[in-house]
């Protein structure tokens, strides 16, 4: 039941490079494949556990006031336990070059693919808990008379809404632009960025 939907060698970094993360108001790093809870989406169960690279710079730019942050990979089950067996018990962590190849010659490649968002935030006061939370599942499509993933089309999107913004207000932006120069509200309604939402 596995294939590649994308760059092996981003994976198996995502799964052995440390997490970035906030907990009790600190930003730490722990080990990635940690923290593992099972969260049902649309009637669907994922396990969700602690993976690197995915949060980027948020952790740096989060208000004080917040407690915990964290960014966690959704997988079917049962994942994890494969993933835990080839990096641990057969200590490829220690090649992840070698894991690489095997993924590479081993699995199909596939863009019949789906990329699960879904962002929980818990908001606590000592009157009340408040939860929100936001879903959004993304498939292949077809543009301009090719079919993309559903990886490829959510990593364009961002990149294009950006690129786009900066090509708007090129009085604006100039030289090196820090991602957080531009506006969410401008991304948002961006052509691009609306179809993230």
């Amino acid at each position: 039941k596995y294939a590649k939907s994308w760059s092996t060698e981003g994976l198996v970094k995502e799964y052995i490079a440390p997490t970035s993360l906030i907990e009790q108001g600190k930003a730490i790093k722990k080990q990635s494949l940690g923290d593992y809870e099972l969260i049902c989406i649309n009637g669907q169960k994922y396990e969700a556990f602690n993976t690197s690279g995915g949060i980027g710079s948020l952790i740096e730019n989060m208000p004080k006031s917040i407690r915990t942050c964290n960014y966690k990979t959704l997988r079917y089950i049962g994942h994890l336990q494969a993933i835990k067996f080839l990096m641990h018990e057969l200590n490829m962590k220690k090649t992840p070059e070698t894991l690489c190849q095997l993924l590479n010659k081993t699995l199909p490649k596939t863009q019949k693919d789906q990329v699960v968002c879904h962002i929980a935030i818990h908001k606590k006061s000592a009157q009340q808990t408040m939860t929100h939370s936001w879903t959004k599942v993304f498939y292949p499509e077809k543009r301009f008379n090719q079919t993309w993933s559903a990886i490829q089309t959510t990593t364009a999107l961002g990149a294009c809404a950006m690129i786009d913004c900066i090509l708007q207000d090129t009085t604006q932006y100039q030289g090196f632009i820090d991602h957080k120069q531009i506006p969410f509200d401008e991304i948002k309604n961006n052509q691009f960025g609306k179809q993230l939402l």
